[in-house]
């Protein structure tokens, strides 16, 4: 469970000022994603990004080839522990780090990494709001240089509150009381365009929630 201190955004400027504090871990979570008209979209490493600049002390992770278990069924499987802890302590981040994310665009990829670090135990973990594009918009410092941490001890903790089965989906289907969120375009939610996977339309009973009205689209900063 995320600890009640960790802010879920930190801007910029506070990141700036933290960023020789040996308690903070910065990721770079750029992946690119291309939609395809049926099926999961097209996903391409952001590590050729990040090696060509990076905000300082950043360390980079793909959705699909660290965040995602390799051997799970469908698309983006959560990972297991041992994978999650193996990946964690190779990049010197231990349990009491705080870690802050950003993406250079598509800040969904962002906030996903943000679920499987949570889900996984990691208790502090932040989104940098506007991301990339918003620390070169105000002129802030990126570098190509790589940093190497010594190994650290993670120790992972699968959240169960935080990841759903599809028992738990049918039962809030059925009325248990939970309520479904459906992250797409309203286009794809009711099953009218947009790419779909397999069969356009949602689970039924879930609510739309666009994730991309959730983020301003030019400044990529969140939009309450």
């Amino acid at each position: 469970m995320p600890a009640a201190d960790t802010p879920l955004l930190v801007t910029p400027a506070w990141l700036h000022a933290r960023l020789d504090d040996p308690s903070i871990r910065i990721l770079d979570c750029t992946t690119w994603m291309t939609p395809q008209p049926v099926g999961p979209s097209t996903i391409t490493s952001g590590r050729p990004d990040w090696a060509r600049e990076h905000i300082p002390g950043a360390d980079h992770v793909c959705m699909v080839q660290d965040l995602s278990d390799p051997a799970g069924a469908f698309p983006y499987t959560l990972p297991g522990e041992a994978q999650i802890a193996a990946l964690l302590s190779r990049l010197g981040i231990g349990n009491a780090h705080h870690l802050v994310l950003y993406g250079a665009a598509q800040p969904m990829v962002v906030t996903r990494a943000w679920w499987v670090l949570s889900a996984l135990g990691h208790p502090r973990v932040s989104v940098l709001d506007g991301g990339l594009p918003r620390w070169r918009r105000e002129g802030r410092p990126l570098t190509d240089a790589v940093q190497v941490r010594a190994p650290a001890a993670f120790q992972p903790r699968r959240d169960a509150a935080m990841v759903a089965d599809a028992e738990r989906v049918a039962l809030a289907v059925a009325g248990s009381g939970e309520r479904l969120v459906n992250a797409l375009s309203p286009e794809q939610f009711a099953g009218t365009g947009g790419a779909h996977y397999g069969r356009p339309g949602r689970i039924p009973g879930s609510l739309s929630v666009p994730a991309r009205d959730l983020v301003d689209p030019v400044t990529m900063d969140w939009q309450p």
